[in-house]
């Protein structure tokens, strides 16, 4: 192994997945190795959902330096094609058969590219360029704001996603167990609270355990439940107040390696209810319409500066964050204390269970039916999902619009509720008119 390289594989020398031992976990990560070394150069895409295998395939993906490409087990065809017309992976692992190409794509060694929740505005599933450093930067603030006593991380979120990602990070580098378990009615969920544990939810799995007595009697016992995901219901935070829940509101996203900031449990059982302050060397500004900083208490679109800001967007170079800054599609505003108070975003993306949705994504696809002249897809507010995916669209007759997408796009793109209406609200210039849609919510729903 070059010495020069961020991890060694004697680093994996201990017992850190919570069932696997280090000498297997090291075993399948040499093998993986020596599969690699006799493939030819280009991107691993890593799309399985076993979270073992994720984490075996990823660890010896970063030993050697293997560009990674990490994938939705769940995306539909049109998904699957959308990645492959952008990325010719080298090796595939995956559930799904998946072509693997000669001619593979150039990636720089040690790229780690990991999707975002949502995609471009021409429906093209988009990709933030990270490295091991980068994700390793986000580590520091996280746990100097936890302290000691953080015994085990507790993993129900996917890890192809950053948030499900991190836990994989910070648990190797800070040597805290990490405790992989398929959901909140699990029996295994259950016994992984133990006093020192930490568990990341995004706001409708904590809806679900709300509902469970036995598990929120375990969830009080663990030293802090973080939630993140999307924005966190009055009612819900009200509940797990009353509760006595030590939840951590926290702000992030794929670009900055997941959270960077965070409200400490006691200020939100104290009756806070904000994103908290940044973490580690993180600053952030507000910025107005013209680019310049707000005062405090006005609100404007999130820039930020962190150690863990990505290297830009796969295949969109003026993304890049050349300054050192990004600048967010998410709206807020600082206080005179420094918290951040999230008021949504300044685009359109629907969030549903923690996904963000592009709805133009799911408009491109039901045009080119025949059948349907028009469509508009819209974020409805719902007590479970935070939001809802809607859908107006004009044909001649009614459609099964679950049945027209299924396999074409993942399932939580598919919309709850489809109605049909004789023609969508348009503007003098032909664009949708949004005073009107709202009329149009009123109206259907």
């Amino acid at each position: 192994m070059d010495g020069n390289r961020p991890v060694e594989l004697k680093s994996l020398s201990r017992d850190w997945i919570v069932g696997v031992d280090a000498s297997s976990f090291i075993k399948r990560t040499t093998r993986w190795i020596e599969r690699m070394e006799q493939k030819p150069s280009g991107p691993l895409l890593l799309a399985t959902a076993d979270p073992v295998e994720f984490s075996v395939v990823f660890m010896a993906a970063v030993l050697t330096e293997r560009p990674l490409v990490l994938g939705n087990p769940n995306w539909g065809k049109l998904e699957w094609a959308e990645v492959t017309s952008q990325i010719k992976p080298a090796i595939v692992v995956c559930e799904k058969a998946l072509e693997t190409f000669n001619e593979a794509t150039s990636l720089p060694a040690g790229a780690i590219l990991i999707p975002t929740g949502g995609s471009t505005g021409a429906g093209v599933v988009r990709f933030a360029c990270h490295d091991w450093q980068s994700l390793s930067a986000a580590v520091t603030g996280w746990a100097a704001f936890l302290g000691d006593g953080v015994k085990q991380l507790v993993c129900l979120l996917p890890l192809y996603h950053v948030s499900g990602l991190m836990q994989l990070v910070r648990s190797f580098h800070l040597g805290i167990a990490l405790d992989f378990v398929e959901g909140v009615k699990s029996k295994a969920f259950k016994e992984s609270l133990s006093s020192g544990a930490v568990i990341s939810l995004v706001a409708t799995q904590l809806d679900r355990i709300l509902k469970e007595p036995e598990l929120l009697t375990a969830l009080k016992g663990t030293k802090a439940v973080f939630v993140g995901g999307g924005p966190l219901r009055m009612e819900t935070a009200e509940a797990a107040r009353d509760l006595g829940l030590p939840l951590v509101l926290s702000y992030g996203m794929t670009e900055t390696a997941a959270m960077i900031t965070a409200l400490p449990a006691r200020e939100f059982l104290g009756g806070a209810f904000n994103a908290g302050l940044p973490l580690g060397n993180t600053r952030l500004s507000i910025l107005d319409a013209e680019g310049r900083v707000c005062e405090l208490g006005t609100a404007g679109r999130i820039q930020i500066e962190c150690p863990s800001l990505f290297h830009g967007f796969h295949k969109n170079s003026s993304s890049t964050p050349k300054t050192g800054t990004y600048l967010s599609d998410d709206k807020g505003f600082l206080d005179d204390a420094g918290y951040l108070h999230i008021l949504g975003r300044s685009d359109y993306k629907i969030n549903s269970g923690g996904e963000k949705i592009d709805p133009h994504q799911i408009e491109t696809v039901l045009l080119e039916e025949e059948a349907i002249s028009a469509a508009l897809v819209v974020g409805q507010p719902d007590p479970v999902w935070v939001e809802q995916v809607v859908l107006f669209y004009v044909s001649p007759q009614e459609l099964n619009i679950k049945e027209l997408l299924s396999g074409k796009l993942s399932g939580h793109k598919v919309p709850k509720l489809s109605i049909r209406v004789p023609e969508l609200p348009l503007n003098l210039q032909g664009k949708i008119d949004w005073v009107q849609v709202r009329h149009l919510v009123q109206v259907y729903l």
